[in-house]
């Protein structure tokens, strides 16, 4: 199986001249696509990266900050219009308390974010079962509920995204030996934050994993003007880069 990943949005929710909120596609076949986090923006950043929303099949969120899912409601207010009635089924994936949180938004907005043709799926850590790959989650202690995903597709292909992480072991035991890591890398060390992660914490967690190679993301301000990389290499011997919007890397 071939699978690629389309980078929409490598920021924070604080506003920067190139960078906007997290958000990510996993083009996993023709018409078919896996959207990750999405983040304010990211379904206006869809288009320019050759995607419809006719094609996403499953949505996952790792946690229920604004900036990694703000943009599900925008979803599912644009596929109750008419020219998506077509749609086809979506699944949205998601920490406990996924349904509750939409079922609030319903309360807020009523039924224009009611959308007949999605359900959702509760996981936790461990192992779940997904048409054409394996998901394994893993909790990140960002928040009490933010998870980390790794997907396994036939063929043996691997990708796995942080989210929101502290440098913590069940994060390092969920991306041992993955072919593609997307982490994140919010703060430089003058300026570190607690339960995020540092380009040197990020280069050591990917270096201890054996992780085979690394994308950074997820920048606040405070990262411009430092060389990330550098500090990351200092740690990672593999293949790392800086992910930029419109960014494409093969699974």
């Amino acid at each position: 199986m071939s699978v690629e990943l389309l980078v929409l949005g490598t920021g924070s929710i604080l506003p920067h001249p190139r960078r906007g909120p997290a958000g990510y596609a996993l083009r996993v076949a023709a018409g078919e696509v896996f959207l990750v986090d999405p983040g304010p923006g990211t379904i206006r950043r869809l288009a320019p990266c050759g995607l419809a929303l006719e094609e996403i099949r499953r949505i996952f969120v790792t946690h229920f900050h604004p900036d990694h899912c703000l943009d599900l409601l925008a979803i599912l207010f644009a596929r109750r219009n008419p020219r998506l009635s077509g749609a086809g089924p979506l699944e949205i994936v998601g920490p406990a308390g996924t349904a509750r949180l939409l079922k609030a938004a319903e309360g807020m907005f009523g039924g224009w974010v009611r959308d007949p043709g999605a359900s959702v799926r509760e996981v936790g850590p461990g192992e779940h079962a997904l048409q054409g790959c394996l998901l394994r989650v893993a909790k990140t202690h960002h928040t009490d509920h933010a998870l980390a995903y790794r997907f396994e597709f036939e063929g043996g292909a691997s990708f796995a995204y942080s989210g929101d992480t502290p440098e913590h072991p069940d994060v390092a035991a969920l991306v041992r030996g993955v072919g593609l890591f997307l982490c994140e890398c919010s703060f430089p060390e003058e300026a570190a934050v607690e339960g995020h992660l540092t380009p040197t914490q990020a280069g050591r967690l990917a270096q201890g994993a054996g992780v085979r190679r690394l994308l950074l993301t997820h920048f606040y301000p405070e990262c411009d003007g430092v060389d990330l990389l550098g500090r990351v290499r200092a740690e990672f011997k593999g293949p790392a880069w800086l992910a930029a919007e419109g960014d494409r890397f093969a699974i």
